[in-house]
């Protein structure tokens, strides 16, 4: 059963991937064009969820090798610790993000 999971972890996470490299380069050319700063938000949002994507990836390949002499229960823990990069990630950028908008706001 949890073979099985880390297969379709593994696919969702290629895809994940993939989708948001072409969505995050059809928003950052629309954003740049236009002059839109919620498009170029938007497109560091899928630059966010391509690293989020990348970390499940990551933490499932680790997660996914069984135990062994140093690791009694296996590596299960590794996905946690990946989900962490992703919040600390979402943090920083969503404080970059804002405080760059304030900015706009003010300076014009």
């Amino acid at each position: 059963m949890n073979e099985e999971r880390y297969k379709i972890t593994k696919k969702a996470g290629i895809y994940g991937i993939t989708g948001n490299i072409f969505l995050l380069i059809i928003k950052a050319i629309a954003g740049f064009v236009f002059k839109s700063q919620s498009m170029i938000a938007d497109s560091f949002n899928s630059a966010g969820d391509i690293f989020a994507s990348l970390m499940t990836f990551i933490g499932n390949r680790i997660a996914s090798i069984p135990n062994d002499q140093d690791h009694n229960f296996g590596h299960g823990k590794a996905e946690y610790i990946f989900s962490m990069f992703i919040g600390i990630s979402m943090i920083l950028v969503s404080g970059k993000l804002f405080f760059d908008s304030i900015s706009t706001l003010i300076l014009g």
